[in-house]
């Protein structure tokens, strides 16, 4: 079962699904910066941005990328 990336609570690891954006700018930044399908994430917290662990890298988005984000929690 999938969620979206801003549905997930605080704590939670997940592994990225898809990402469902129409920007192609958006979809090429996030590739760079490692959100990619199968890739594990754990949510740092979602105040006042969502910030994400990626390996070893810290990352923040806006909740309206966090919407686009599709996850498998664990």
């Amino acid at each position: 079962m999938s969620v979206r990336l801003s549905d997930l609570a605080p704590g939670r690891s997940a592994v990225v699904v898809a990402v469902a954006s129409r920007a192609r700018s958006r979809l090429a930044r996030l590739t760079v910066l490692g959100v990619v399908p199968g890739r594990r994430l754990t949510l740092q917290q979602v105040r006042p941005a969502f910030v994400l662990r990626i390996g070893f890298s810290e990352i923040s988005v806006e909740r309206g990328i966090a919407e686009e984000i599709l996850v498998a929690p664990d």
